[in-house]
């Protein structure tokens, strides 16, 4: 690849939203290393396996060559400073954060969206990267929000403990999911039994919320794309959760019959199946002609919008 294409792929790649992390390891004399990398993604669940990918290039690629042990620091949205102290050359990375030891004896950097504590389980060579897999020792969450990366960006979806909270909660009672499919600005419903309208919906199981979503657009012929959480709606009396996503598709096989397109202005907002579905609909075109979507917290009636933040680097 000439030097104008690795630029080229580099936006390309940019395009894919990640978290942002510190690895972090100690070296041969005992002292504490780590370095940021986005390239961070869960590889199994049994066995318990993550990587992470480091530049041959990269100052401290001998050191965790020779690693038997790794950390992945998942930074919060609070951790930004971190994020660029880490990420500076000949700097002291550690002078600044607070850290303490776990399983491995690898750094684990306190005030993280969540940690994993790994035992090196293989390292391969692959281009100019090397790629390290660890086996998962010790790992926690915490309440705080993740810090995201996007286009040489900081980004966060500064989620309140209100509406973690209700994600939690939606676990212990009845709770449904649906999806604002919009192809060519045109958003897709079905028509139920009784003649009214409602957007796709994940049929309950035990299945992980992405595999249910999955299925569901399978079942219509249609693939989904840049799948975001829209709004989550706790229902009357706390007894009724909906969580919606929006998403942009690629058709595939025909519709079935119940299923169709309609344009904004042909919505019919007087046959909609769930009292809160218009609202949704409707903040959904606002947003969209704004180009500024957020994630709506409450009930049918009122709750706030939380903004999706974008700082810059």
């Amino acid at each position: 690849m000439n030097q104008s294409t690795k630029q080229d792929l580099r936006q390309i790649l940019g395009k894919f939203l990640t978290g942002v992390t510190v690895v972090t390891t100690i070296d041969q004399h005992g002292v504490p290393v780590g370095f940021t990398a986005n390239s961070f993604t869960s590889v199994s669940l049994d066995p318990p396996l993550v990587l992470v990918c480091l530049a041959q290039s990269a100052g401290l690629a001998p050191v965790f060559r020779r690693a038997t042990s790794f950390a992945i620091n998942i930074l919060s949205t609070e951790q930004e400073a971190v994020s660029n102290g880490f990420a500076r050359k000949d700097a002291d990375r550690f002078a600044s954060v607070d850290w303490q030891s776990k399983s491995t004896g690898s750094p684990i950097i306190k005030g993280c969206a969540a940690w994993l504590d790994c035992e090196m389980y293989e390292k391969i060579i692959a281009g100019d990267h090397i790629i390290l897999i660890g086996n998962i020792q010790d790992a926690k969450k915490t309440a705080r929000n993740p810090l995201g990366y996007y286009q040489g960006r900081y980004c966060a979806i500064d989620l309140p403990e209100e509406t973690l909270s209700l994600l939690e909660h939606r676990k212990s009672v009845h709770s449904t999911t649906g999806v604002l499919v919009d192809y060519h600005d045109q958003l897709l419903l079905i028509e139920q039994s009784d003649g009214r309208y409602d957007v796709p919906r994940t049929e309950p199981g035990g299945e992980g919320e992405e595999s249910r979503i999955k299925a569901a657009m399978t079942k219509l012929g249609i693939e989904v794309h840049n799948k975001v959480l829209f709004s989550v709606v706790e229902g009357r009396h706390h007894q009724r959760i909906s969580i919606y996503y929006r998403c942009n598709v690629e058709p595939g096989e025909a519709l079935p019959p119940t299923a169709r397109y309609f344009k904004p202005e042909d919505l019919p907002f007087d046959k909609l199946s769930r009292p809160e579905l218009g609202n949704v609909l409707r903040r959904y075109l606002e947003e969209k002609n704004t180009g500024q979507f957020g994630i709506y917290v409450g009930d049918e009636h009122q709750g706030h919008i939380e903004q999706i933040a974008e700082r810059k680097i």
